[in-house]
Parts: C-alpha cells; structure tokens; sequence
C-alpha cells in the first residue's frame, strides 16, 4: 500500500514517436535556414497550436490504446474508452493535425504539394483503417 502505485497499475512506457516527434521539430526549427527569422504571424501561431493539440492527443490516443496497438492490422482487444469512444481512429486523425500544424508553423508550404486533393493524400490512411477495422471484426487471431 506503501508504494503509492494504483491497484493492477503497471509502469507507464512513453511511445519513441512521442520523444522523436520534438526533437525532429526542434532541428527542423533550428537548422532551416532562415526559419528563426521568419516573422510569428497569425497563421503561423494557428500552426504551432494545431501541432500542440495534435500532439498531444496523438500521445493521449497511443497511451489509450495500451497493449491493444501494433503495427500492422491484428485483431487485438477492442478498445472503446477516451477517444476511442468518440473518434474511431484517433492516432490517424490527430496525426494529421499535427502534421498540418507543423506545415503551417514552420513554414513549409512546398510539403502541400505533396498532398494536392485531401483525399489522394489520405488514401493510405483510409486502407490502414479499413484493414484494422476488418481484423477488429473477424476478432482475436485464432491459434
């Protein structure tokens, strides 16, 4: 009872994403040449608030998914708590509100060339979802 941890607590294991994701902004910040210089406007403090809330949502919807995250498509524990209860795929969602963020806050409008239709860009997302929402029906792996 001494320890101060919650009954059937575990460690709390913080995602790599989650510390690789600032320090890869933080060298893009300092390192583009002339990005420091470039003046806070409004837009760009829209950014910077996107990537925030996009960030730490994406953070807060990995640490929510627990044990039940893996990489590719697997049918593991339906999780339907937090976000989950809300957004059926949170991590995609926000991911791509923080990335939307960042093109906005550091300035790198070229990166929207890469997406030109919102739906092109987002296909891959879509076949992520489709196949991990198809293994979450059929259930848990059988073996």
């Amino acid at each position: 009872m001494g320890n101060g941890l919650l009954i059937n607590s575990e460690p709390m294991r913080i995602p790599i994403p989650a510390m690789v994701v600032p320090l890869v902004v933080l060298l893009l910040y300092l390192f583009v040449p002339g990005l420091k210089e470039r003046p806070w406007t409004v837009l760009r403090i829209v950014g910077v608030i996107l990537a925030v809330i996009g960030y730490s949502t994406f953070v807060t919807a990995r640490l929510q998914l627990g044990n039940s995250f893996a990489v590719t498509p697997q049918g593991k524990e339906l999780v339907s708590l937090g976000l989950y209860s809300r957004i059926r795929n949170p991590i995609y969602v926000f991911v791509d509100v923080m990335i939307f963020g960042l093109v906005l806050a550091l300035h790198l409008y070229w990166l929207f060339a890469l997406f030109p239709v919102p739906e092109v860009g987002e296909c891959q997302s879509v076949v992520r979802i489709l196949m991990a929402t198809r293994e979450m029906l059929a259930g848990p792996a059988r073996g």
